[in-house]
């Protein structure tokens, strides 16, 4: 079960239930959603891997989504399928860079909140501020400082990038952020990878890089944007994907190009049956995309 935070359906109660990608019975996977007066659980819902088409469809068609909270130790966590049709769900937030997939709609995404990977409850606080401030005591969930030189050069290539021309600035700041592998981007993908390398299972934080699979000039904004387009990797794993020496098939199974010899794997961690721990559906194309762009069959 993957759950996906940059979407949220607010509960009367203050629960924060977020969307996840589900397995049913027959194989079929993805954000399990259901037409009005159908019911998932009668194996009557449809499977999707674009969070982009949850939104919409429960934003404009009044459909559920299969989601859950988080509960804190000790507390059972809701789980079920909710819409925005039904009075338990009276709001709901959608990460700002994601806006614009909402215009136009009826009910808009609560403004001015600013949710954190480890909060249970709403309202959020307001911008400025956060739950990490709360938690100190969670010293490993802080992005490693970025070097200013790198964040320089990462806010003048967003600056000369025509793609990111007219964008809102929240969305700039994502986009710098994805960059180089911080913020919000960096915690989907902690959070979608369980805080581990996806290949060595390394539990490191702090020499743990993400990772982009489709190369940044050749991915949409929100392709840039998207965490199924990255990979949670050790530094020497990254160095290597990012180079183009190693890259992943459809099943997670490592290909890797001749020059690099089985003995430097070895020393680095890898050995050559090493593998991604988890493929979803939604990863398929940027892994695809990686391959052909580094010479690997696709």
């Amino acid at each position: 079960m993957t759950i996906d935070k940059r979407f949220a359906l607010l509960a009367d109660n203050g629960d924060i239930l977020f969307p996840y990608i589900k397995q049913d019975r027959s194989g079929r996977e993805g954000f399990a959603l259901s037409a009005p007066g159908l019911r998932d659980a009668k194996g009557q819902g449809v499977y999707t891997t674009d969070l982009k088409e949850v939104v919409r469809r429960l934003v404009f068609d009044g459909w559920k989504v299969r989601a859950k909270s988080e509960s804190q130790p000790g507390e059972k966590s809701r789980d079920g399928s909710y819409g925005l049709a039904m009075r338990v769900i009276p709001a709901y937030w959608l990460e700002p860079a994601l806006h614009d997939w909402v215009n136009g709609a009826e009910m808009q995404p609560q403004e001015g909140l600013k949710p954190s990977p480890w909060a249970t409850k709403w309202p959020f606080p307001a911008d400025g501020t956060s739950f990490e401030d709360e938690e100190d005591s969670r010293e490993d969930c802080a992005d490693p400082k970025p070097d200013p030189l790198q964040l320089a050069a990462a806010e003048a290539a967003i600056a000369a990038d025509p793609k990111c021309r007219n964008v809102p600035e929240t969305t700039r700041q994502s986009l710098v952020n994805a960059r180089i592998g911080q913020g919000e981007y960096r915690n989907r993908l902690l959070a979608l990878w369980d805080r581990k390398c996806a290949v060595t299972g390394c539990g490191l934080t702090d020499v743990l890089v993400a990772s982009h699979a489709k190369a940044w000039a050749d991915s949409t904004n929100e392709e840039r944007l998207d965490p199924f387009n990255g990979l949670l990797l050790s530094a020497a794993v990254d160095k290597l994907f990012d180079r183009g020496l190693i890259s992943f098939n459809n099943d997670g199974g490592m290909v890797s190009k001749s020059s690099v010899s089985v003995e430097d794997m070895r020393r680095l961690g890898l050995t050559p049956d090493a593998r991604l721990s988890k493929v979803l559906p939604a990863h398929l194309p940027y892994l695809a995309a990686h391959r052909i762009k580094h010479g690997f069959n696709a």
